[in-house]
């Protein structure tokens, strides 16, 4: 899933079979996207949404595991402007969970 930032200069990705959350910096004079990522985020389950906060500072992801007996759903947020260096990892914060009895959570914007 591709979503971009309100004021239209990120764009974040996730890769569900890396199990991982990319931004990158977006040009939109020339619709250029730098390869170089600006963060990046390892994440224990597969990212499923994503969703900027209106101020474009924080980072929602929902990720899912759906392994039968451990189905597990959480919500992630993360602070861009927290962040040092690339590794958005370590500015994560679970910001709801879902019982193993749940369908999921979905992040539409």
């Amino acid at each position: 899933q591709l979503k971009f930032s309100p004021d239209g200069l990120l764009i974040a990705e996730t890769d569900q079979l890396l199990k991982t959350v990319t931004v990158y910096n977006f040009n939109p004079n020339t619709g250029k996207v730098d390869p170089n990522p600006r963060f990046i985020a390892s994440l224990q389950y597969a990212p499923f949404g994503l969703e900027f906060s209106p101020n474009g500072r924080l980072l929602y992801v929902s990720v899912w595991d759906e392994a039968p007996m451990t189905f597990h759903s959480e919500v992630i947020q993360f602070d861009l402007q927290a962040t040092i260096g690339q590794n958005l990892s370590f500015s994560g914060t679970q910001v709801t969970s879902l019982p193993a009895t749940t369908s999921g959570i979905s992040l539409i914007g």
